[in-house]
């Protein structure tokens, strides 16, 4: 199944329904349902194998979900999951150049110059990836999905493996793209207070369905932290 690009109501970039998808007899997620506004920044929250990178894998019809229905009010989507494919003996100017080669519509595509000093990567611009650290080559797969000036941007662990300092920034950065771009973001992620302080909203997965879908600010308003909160979900 592939997404459709039918949401009536425009304010929306994606609409997920009834989805369920899984591996081999398995389900991973069981009719989950979803939306998520333009401009808006979701974090999808869960413990290992509760369905977040299943959930993305079938938006991006990487994994063809069993049933449910995906919808999208836009084309143009630039992801960064666990391995996208960066060339290692290529410097990431060179990269960026092969990758925009790739994108269809050069109409669509992004000037470099538009985003290499927002993410912080023109001081390794002429660098190969390899020789890169784990945060410098997150920030290059983060310029490489923006290429096709997206609409929608999915991140999966952006800050995985990142030291306190690089997870910082990199939070800081997701928001400066958000707010320069106009861009909605779909993000995974185990660090709690990165989603508190990033997302506007989160949702939580467990045992293959939604369990909570909520703003953070009306979580904060019942004068709780994301962290106690979601502790508290997830005991019950």
């Amino acid at each position: 199944m592939n997404a459709e690009t039918n949401i009536k109501n425009k304010e929306v970039i994606l609409e997920v329904n009834n989805l369920i998808a899984g591996y081999d007899d398995k389900p991973v997620i069981n009719g989950i349902s979803f939306k998520l506004d333009k401009g808006e920044i979701i974090a999808l929250l869960g413990e290992n194998g509760a369905g977040k990178t299943t959930t993305i894998y079938s938006i991006l019809s990487l994994l063809p979900p069993w049933d449910g229905k995906i919808f999208l009010n836009t084309k143009r989507i630039g992801f960064v999951l666990e391995k996208t494919g960066m060339l290692p003996d290529l410097t990431v100017r060179e990269n960026f150049y092969f990758f925009s080669k790739l994108i269809n519509n050069s109409k669509e595509s992004k000037s470099y110059d538009d985003f290499i000093k927002v993410l912080g990567i023109d001081n390794f611009f002429e660098k190969k990836i390899k020789s890169l650290s784990t945060g410098m080559k997150k920030r290059a797969e983060i310029g490489r999905a923006l290429l096709s000036n997206p609409e929608l941007l999915i991140l999966d662990e952006p800050t995985e493996g990142i030291d306190a300092v690089g997870r910082y920034e990199i939070k800081q950065m997701i928001k400066k793209l958000s707010e320069l771009y106009g861009c909605s973001i779909l993000l995974t992620t185990h660090n709690l207070l990165e989603a508190e302080d990033i997302c506007e909203r989160i949702i939580l997965l467990k045992d293959s369905k939604i369990l909570i879908n909520e703003k953070i600010k009306s979580i904060i308003a019942q004068g709780k932290s994301l962290e106690s909160f979601y502790m508290e979900k997830m005991k019950k």
